[in-house]
């Protein structure tokens, strides 16, 4: 996959009839950049919409990543959950929220791992690393050495 810049807007409204404005919706949108595409002479590769759904409505975006398996944003603000998007921008599923096997209490961190298309979590409530497919089944939970800080190296 090629390298992008990922930028994230939520001010994209739908147009409609006049009975549509009454109800008027904001609507997330992925924007792809490529990474070498200057300030300048902004070159937008794709433009994806995200599903927005009840179970896919997310606060404030802390981090986004694009891969093979789709786009994951971690919204570690208000809802603290980790949501998975397919490539084109239909919602897949989340990180159950929970104290038991495979729920988190406080999604504080995440990082994709490309090659073995894991995606490792910090859960910052129960503070273990729990460890997840591309699409977000549960594993395992991981041992964590306390001399490091996960939650900022994830």
């Amino acid at each position: 996959m090629n390298t992008y810049l990922v930028v994230l807007f939520i001010l994209f409204f739908s147009c409609g009839s006049e009975n549509d404005l009454k109800e008027e919706k904001l609507k997330p949108v992925i924007v792809l950049v490529p990474e070498e595409t200057e300030v300048k002479s902004l070159q937008i590769d794709k433009i994806v919409p995200l599903e927005t759904k009840d179970k896919s409505v997310f606060g404030q975006f802390y981090k986004v990543v694009l891969s093979d398996s789709g786009i994951y944003i971690l919204d570690h603000i208000f809802t603290n959950n980790l949501y998975h998007f397919n490539e084109n921008g239909n919602f897949i599923t989340k990180l159950h929220i929970g104290k038991g096997p495979g729920e988190v209490i406080d999604t504080y961190s995440m990082y994709f791992d490309r090659e073995a298309k894991q995606v490792y979590v910090y859960d910052g409530g129960s503070e273990v690393i729990k460890l997840f497919d591309d699409q977000l089944e549960y594993l395992r939970t991981l041992p964590i050495n306390n001399e490091i800080a996960y939650h900022q190296g994830l």
